[in-house]
């Protein structure tokens, strides 16, 4: 089999950066020994039928979602990940030297067309008006200032091109390297995967809510570890902990203190700007005759921190007030 124009195969290194930076439009002929039937039947074992949007949302082993008919095809490439320049991949069968032609063309969508259009146009009115403007102030003063020689408009023209081209053709290789593999007497080894019933990938949906869920564990685990230092090496949970350590009720209630930790699922909070905030911390109390939870409330007013309310929870469930805005010491009963 062989393949003119177009670039180099997937598989290979060559004409990588020269294939990246091109104009996301690409056409190419794969010779191959294949009957026009074959080529048929080849396709249809790697392309999901219908709308590629839609079957990224299914359950399939296949490699490819379209159209395919005896007259031709026009498929995408399925990708889990988002690549607004993913190539349509258009292709028609003649006869061959061998067997059959593949005449194939490669361009972006027409969504991607659009915002292409759109983007440039924006990028010229910019270059027109601030060259106006440069010209117009040069007319009047006589001296030239930034404008018509920013390299502002250029640098938004060269983006623009860079973000079309290079994802496009960096897919652009990948979905001709699988019809080349496809379209030799022998298929290649992603095709022969496919067609030895390969389990199918999970829906686009299931993979996008387990990246959201594993971000949203692996945040949770970071903060367990990065946000209780935070708070120990603050100034108001210092002086929480030196009052709580001093504090007679407690001593009372749980007899003298053997232990203070950092209760990390207790809800605890930390914000302040300026001279003003607010604190909320638990501590795991442990003392000779008991254990319990003590809540510290802190208000921090004109760059000082005070304590605004505590409370002991015990054990048992039994609920002490250290200390309110309203009372002193008292002790409810629990549950």
């Amino acid at each position: 089999m062989a393949s003119i124009g177009g670039g180099a195969p997937f598989s290979s290194r060559e004409g990588l950066l020269r294939d990246l930076i091109r104009a996301p439009f690409r056409k190419f002929v794969i010779d191959t020994e294949l009957s026009e039937a074959e080529i048929v039947e080849r396709l249809r074992g790697i392309v999901e039928p219908g709308s590629p949007f839609v079957a990224g949302f299914g359950r399939t082993n296949k490699l490819f979602a379209g159209e395919v008919s005896p007259h031709g095809f026009k498929i995408m490439r399925l990708i889990y990940y988002g690549n607004g320049a993913l190539p349509v991949v258009i292709g028609s069968c003649e006869s061959g030297p061998k067997g059959a032609r593949v005449q194939v063309t490669m361009r972006p969508t027409k969504f991607a067309i659009a915002f292409g259009i759109l983007w440039f146009t924006f990028v010229v009115l910019f270059n027109v008006v601030v060259g106006l403007v440069t010209i117009s102030a040069w007319w009047k003063t006589g001296i030239v200032k930034d404008g018509i020689f920013s390299l502002s408009g250029v640098a938004m023209a060269a983006f623009g091109y860079l973000i079309a081209a290079v994802p496009f053709g960096a897919e652009a290789r990948k979905a001709r390297g699988l019809l080349e593999e496809a379209l030799q007497a022998t298929p290649g080894p992603r095709i022969q995967k496919v067609q030895g019933s390969a389990p199918p990938r999970l829906p686009r949906f299931a993979k996008w809510l387990l990246g959201v869920g594993g971000l949203a564990i692996a945040g949770s685990a970071l903060s367990l570890v990065l946000v209780p230092p935070l708070f120990v090496r603050s100034e108001p949970y210092q002086i929480a902990e030196s009052y709580v350590r001093s504090d007679p009720v407690v001593q009372a209630e749980l007899g003298p203190i053997n232990g203070i930790d950092f209760d990390r699922w207790g809800r605890n909070q930390l914000s302040y700007a300026g001279p003003e905030g607010s604190a909320r911390f638990a501590f795991r109390v442990e003392g000779t005759r008991g254990k319990g939870t003590v809540f510290v409330t802190m208000r921090r007013h004109l760059g000082v921190w005070q304590i605004s309310a505590a409370e002991l929870r015990e054990a048992s469930g039994r609920i002490v007030t250290l200390r309110s805005v309203t009372a002193n010491a008292t002790i409810a009963p629990g549950p």
